[in-house]
Parts: C-alpha cells; sequence; structure tokens
C-alpha cells in the first residue's frame, strides 16, 4: 500500500478540522501512522 499525503485548504468554518479528524480516525483504526499539523507548524 503507497502512503499518501493530504493537504486540506480553506476559509474558516468549513469543515477541515472535522473532516481531517474524522479521515485520521479510520487510518488509525487500521494500524496506520498519522501526523497532524496545522498551518503555522508548517
Amino acid at each position: 500500500l503507497d502512503e499518501k499525503n493530504l493537504l486540506f485548504t480553506g476559509n474558516t468554518g468549513l469543515g477541515k478540522t472535522f473532516l481531517s479528524s474524522c479521515i485520521a480516525n479510520e487510518l488509525i483504526k487500521k494500524q496506520k501512522t498519522v501526523l497532524y499539523q496545522t498551518a503555522p507548524i508548517m
């Protein structure tokens, strides 16, 4: 399985954090490693 990166951009209040959290939780359930970073860190 190839690893992929995701980047969500957009205005405040569009659900980026919610969507990324849902995806991260599903990956964690499948024993995948997840790294979550906010824009200031990048």
